[in-house]
């Protein structure tokens, strides 16, 4: 059983890493400096190949994915809204002319949107989950990611705001190596899960 992959290490790296990380953009650093910076961190640290981004909005999170991975990593961002919907966002057209960065305008908690990017999301590296936290998606989400099928390697899952009080049986349900990375990620909590074999859940 793979347990958190050098996960001492890991954490102390991405801790080290995330007090040093300057944007591009400092109105980013302004509004979502925590989780953002700790995205970077761990971003560079693991160096995934295909970044998968749950409820991205204004584009907070792609844009960090996309500013802080390899030239060669493919960031695909899902949520309800298009990111040009939003009045101040910190994506550009630019951005997905190279074809580094997707956007799907699509419910991953609906069965068959997931099914859809079911082999998509078996394929990430790492998985960041930011959704509406209305009691209902994350935990559709993380029931249908926990019964994927995934082949055995180097994957992470983040999830945000776990310290919501929707979201602690939610975070307390997971089996899976887990580490809360909330003291050097975001206020209303990080949390850092290993599923390098998959997802597992208690329930």
């Amino acid at each position: 059983m793979i347990v958190l992959h050098n996960s001492i290490s890991l954490v102390a790296n991405v801790f080290v890493k995330s007090m040093g990380v300057k944007f591009n953009i400092p109105a980013l650093d302004i509004k979502f400096g925590e989780p953002c910076r700790f995205l970077a961190a761990l971003t560079e640290c693991t160096s995934p190949s295909l970044i998968v981004d749950i409820g991205t909005s204004c584009g907070g999170s792609a844009r960090t994915f996309v500013d802080f991975s390899l030239s060669w990593t493919n960031v695909v961002t899902f949520d309800v809204e298009a990111w040009k919907h939003y009045k101040e966002t910190y994506l550009k057209d630019a951005d997905f002319q190279s074809g580094k960065l997707v956007q799907y305008v699509e419910d991953l908690s609906n069965d068959n949107l997931f099914e859809k990017h079911s082999r998509l999301l078996a394929d990430a590296d790492l998985i960041y989950c930011d959704g509406p936290k209305d009691g209902i998606f994350e935990y559709r989400f993380m029931e249908k990611l926990s019964k994927l099928p995934m082949p055995i390697k180097q994957r992470y899952l983040v999830l945000d705001d776990i310290r919501f009080m929707n979201m602690a049986a939610l975070w307390r349900d997971i089996a899976s190596p887990k580490f809360d990375a909330t003291s050097f990620g975001h206020w209303s909590g990080t949390g850092l899960v290993d599923i390098a074999e998959g997802l597992k859940l208690k329930g």
